[in-house]
C-alpha cells in the first residue's frame, strides 16, 4: 500500500511539472507562478541557503555560475559566482546607495578595496578615476591630462594634449593646446592652441589664444594677452593689458599693467612701469620705477619713484635723493677705436668759461612734482619723513638754460646740456663735461702767456743791449772828461 502512495504522488508531481512547469510549495495549495520553477509561498518560515565560511566557499569544486551560497564569517553575506569570481550581494543597509545613504560612520564605512587593488570609477565603461593601492589619485583620459574642477578642459579634444587644469572652468576653450599648467577659475580660459602656458590664480591668462610659452602668477596676471610668448608675470594685475607683447619679465602688484604691445620689457616692484603700453627694452626696478612713460624705448629707472621722461636714459633714484656715491669716479667710455668725426678746432675754450654764469641755488622739489603732474596725470605723492629735506641745502652750479644760451651764441654744440627730449622731459648739466672747455681755456691762457713770455724775454734782450751801450757812452763819456781835463792842465 505504501508503494502505491508513493507511486501516486510521484505521478501527481510529474503532472504538475508537466501542466505548469514548475513546482509550488506553500500551504494554501496554489499553483506555482508560471515564471518560476519553484515557487514557495509561507508567513512562518524562509529559504534557508547553503551557509558557510569564506575557506568553504572557496574550496567548492568548479562552482557553477549563478551559484548562491550565504558566507557566515567576515565579510558575511549573500555571494553569488559570475563564472569568475564569488561577487557579494549588497543592500543600502550594506552598501553605498545611488541615492546617498545614512547613519554611516566615517571611521568604519567607505567606498573602496579590502585588498591590495586600485580602486576605479567609471563613466560610459571608462576608467576615469583611479586611486592606486600605493595611494596615487589618477585621473585618466585619453589626452593624458588632468582636470580637476566644474568644466574644466570643458572642450579638450583629448589628442594627448598633457594639459593640467585645477579650478572652475580653468582651460574651458582650450582644443589642442598642449603641456598647459593652469590652477583657478577661469585660468587659461579662452586658451585654444595655446602651448606651455603656466598659469596659477584667479583668471590669469584669461585672454590666451595662442600665446606660448608665458607664466603668470596672481589675480588676473596678463590677462588680456592672446598671442603673447615668453612672457613672464608675477603679482596681481602684472603685465594685465599686454595683448601681443613677448618676452617681458614683470614682477610685482600691477608692475607693466599697461603694456599692450612692448617686448623685451623688465619690471620689478609696485607698479614698476606701470603706463608704459608700446614701449621696448625698458628696465624698472624699484617701487613705481620708470611708472610714467608709454612708448619710451631702452629707458631705466632705478629706485623708488626713479621716473624717466625719455628714451636711451638711465635715472637712479627720484628728486629727493640727496647723495649719491661709489669708492670710485664714473668711467666713461672714450676709446678712439670706436670715435670718428674727430677735430680739435671745435672746442669753446675762455670764451665759453668767462660767459658762464655760476650760481647758488636750492631745489624746488614741490615745484617739480606739480610739473610732473601735469605732463603725466597721476604720479605718486606719498609723503614720508626726510622727503623734502634736499630742499634746505645750498647748492652751486650753472642754470641749463643759460647754458645752453651761451653755447647756441658761440655756435659751440656744447654735449653738457642735456636738452629736453620731448615735451615731458627736463632740462640736466652733464658738469664732467665742463672740463672739456675749462682744459681748451686753460691751454688758450697758456698759448697766451707763452706769447707774452716771448715779448717779455725780447724786451729784456732788448734791455740788455741798451743796458750795454748805456754802459758803453758812460765809459766813453769818462773817457772825454778825463781828455778834457788834461787839455786843461797844460
Amino acid at each position: 500500500m505504501k508503494t502505491i502512495l508513493t507511486l501516486l504522488a510521484c505521478t501527481l508531481t510529474f503532472a504538475v511539472l508537466s501542466q505548469n512547469e514548475g513546482v509550488a510549495i506553500n500551504s494554501d495549495g496554489s499553483q506555482a507562478d508560471n515564471s518560476a520553477i519553484l515557487d514557495l509561498k509561507s508567513i512562518t518560515g524562509g529559504l534557508l541557503i547553503p551557509r558557510m565560511n569564506e575557506n568553504q566557499k572557496n574550496a567548492l569544486n568548479n562552482p557553477a555560475t549563478g551559484l548562491l551560497i550565504f558566507q557566515t564569517n567576515a565579510g558575511s553575506g549573500f555571494y553569488y559566482y559570475t563564472g569568475s569570481e564569488w561577487i557579494v550581494l549588497s543592500s543600502e543597509k550594506s552598501g553605498w546607495s545611488i541615492n546617498g545613504n545614512q547613519g554611516t560612520n566615517s571611521s568604519n564605512d567607505f567606498m573602496g578595496t579590502t585588498d591590495a587593488q586600485d580602486f576605479t570609477l567609471r563613466t560610459n565603461n571608462i576608467n576615469r578615476l583611479r586611486v592606486s593601492q600605493k595611494g596615487q589619485l589618477e585621473v585618466l583620459n585619453t589626452g593624458q591630462s588632468v582636470f580637476l574642477g566644474q568644466q574644466a578642459g570643458e572642450l579638450d579634444d583629448l589628442s594627448n594634449n598633457n594639459n593640467v587644469f585645477i579650478g572652475y572652468r580653468s582651460g574651458y576653450v582650450n582644443l589642442t593646446g598642449n603641456n598647459n599648467v593652469a590652477s583657478g577659475p577661469r585660468t587659461l580660459y579662452r586658451n585654444e592652441t595655446g602651448s606651455r602656458n603656466t598659469a596659477l590664480g584667479a583668471q590669469t591668462l584669461y585672454s590666451n589664444t595662442s600665446g606660448y610659452n608665458n607664466t603668470a602668477s596672481g589675480y588676473r596676471a596678463l590677462y588680456f594677452n592672446t598671442e603673447g610668448h615668453s612672457n613672464v608675470a608675477q603679482g596681481y594685475q602684472a603685465l594685465y593689458r599686454s595683448i601681443t607683447g613677448n618676452r617681458n619679465s614683470s614682477v610685482g602688484h600691477q608692475s607693466l599693467r599697461n603694456n599692450s604691445e612692448g617686448t623685451g620689457n623688465t619690471s620689478n616692484g609696485f607698479r614698476s612701469l606701470y603706463q608704459n603700453s608700446t614701449g621696448d627694452y625698458n628696465t624698472a626696478i624699484g617701487y613705481s620705477a620708470n611708472s610714467l612713460g608709454t612708448d619710451f624705448n631702452n629707458s631705466t629707472g632705478i629706485g623708488y619713484n626713479a621716473d624717466n621722461s625719455a628714451s636711451n636714459s638711465v635715472k637712479l633714484g627720484n628728486s629727493n635723493v640727496s647723495s649719491i656715491g661709489g669708492q670710485v669716479g664714473w668711467t666713461t667710455l672714450s676709446d678712439g677705436r670706436f670715435k670718428k668725426n674727430i677735430r680739435n678746432d671745435e672746442v669753446q675754450g675762455i670764451a665759453f668759461i668767462m660767459g658762464l654764469r655760476p650760481v647758488t641755488y636750492n631745489y624746488d622739489v614741490r615745484a617739480k612734482e606739480k610739473w610732473m603732474q601735469m605732463q603725466f596725470g597721476e604720479i605718486d605723492t606719498e609723503e614720508w619723513e626726510g622727503k623734502y629735506d634736499i630742499e634746505d641745502i645750498r647748492f652751486s652750479g650753472f642754470i641749463a638754460q643759460d647754458v645752453e644760451s651761451l653755447s647756441q651764441e658761440l655756435g659751440y654744440e656744447f654735449s653738457g646740456v642735456d636738452a629736453p627730449k620731448n615735451s615731458n622731459d627736463i632740462y640736466g648739466l652733464r658738469y664732467s663735461d665742463f672740463v672739456v672747455p675749462l682744459v681748451k681755456s686753460v691751454q688758450e691762457l697758456n698759448e697766451v702767456i707763452q706769447n707774452q713770455e716771448s715779448k717779455i724775454s725780447a724786451l729784456e734782450l732788448h734791455n740788455d743791449r741798451l743796458q750795454l751801450q748805456v754802459q758803453s757812452n758812460a765809459k766813453e763819456l769818462q773817457e772825454l772828461k778825463r781828455l778834457v781835463m788834461t787839455i786843461q792842465e797844460k
